[in-house]
């Protein structure tokens, strides 16, 4: 049997007022090593402040093989009002963003822990899709990769995302009747048509929930973590 990871849960100190962030770490963790570090931001279902984002995605996997994901991963928790990022579309509802929380939870990893700043990724789902794309577009000079799972963007987000040579690997299902699959054929046509080579897999079985396929495919953990090494 695989040795297990073991998550560790930051309230009200990653962003005062903000809520949560959870942190993974595996299992031959070695504080006195730098780390990577790879950003999961979750689905608009799993907002509030006691963990709900914990059993949906990413965090079931990081249990069930530790030993794909040598390095740290940061989980934080959106609040209830807020969403990823504030967009226009239908589930958004004109919410605020919560885009300080993923920066400030970013920053309190960087504090607590020994990480290499040059091995930094995001990655999320559905709403954290979103984020993934819009967010990581303005932060291009934190992460060095990105990977929505299920998500979308606005007009020039993805060639921001690989104007500096920078990774992404996209993931949706064609049956997705919650996000149209069309969004991620969107963002990877505006990223290949600047010349990019996309990482991109369109499960044709699945709808909405392709990140219980996507999060196992030992393919997305090495995208995240051996794409810095």
């Amino acid at each position: 049997m695989s040795a297990r990871g073991r998550f560790l849960t930051l309230r009200d100190t990653v962003a005062p007022g903000l809520g949560r962030a959870d942190v993974w770490l595996p299992p031959r963790h070695d504080p006195a090593a730098s780390s990577a570090l790879a950003v999961f931001l979750h689905g608009y279902g799993e907002r509030g402040r006691d963990g709900e984002h914990l059993p949906v995605g990413l965090g079931p996997v990081l249990d069930e093989f530790p030993e794909r994901f040598p390095g740290i991963v940061v989980l934080p928790q959106c609040p209830a009002d807020r969403v990823w990022v504030s967009i226009d579309r239908p589930w958004a509802h004109g919410l605020p963003g919560a885009e300080e929380h993923v920066d400030a939870a970013v920053a309190v990893a960087r504090r607590t822990f020994w990480i290499d700043p040059a091995r930094i990724t995001l990655t999320g789902l559905s709403m954290g899709g979103f984020g993934t794309f819009v967010h990581g577009s303005r932060r291009t000079d934190v992460f060095r990769a990105f990977a929505p799972v299920c998500g979308g963007g606005q007009p020039g987000d993805a060639e921001r995302i690989v104007a500096e040579g920078k990774p992404l690997f996209v993931a949706h299902g064609a049956l997705d009747d919650v996000v149209e699959v069309e969004e991620s054929r969107r963002m990877v046509a505006e990223a290949e048509a600047v010349g990019a080579s996309v990482v991109y897999r369109e499960y044709a079985d699945l709808d909405h929930v392709c990140w219980d396929r996507a999060y196992r495919e030992a393919e997305l953990a090495r995208f995240l973590f051996e794409v810095t090494a």
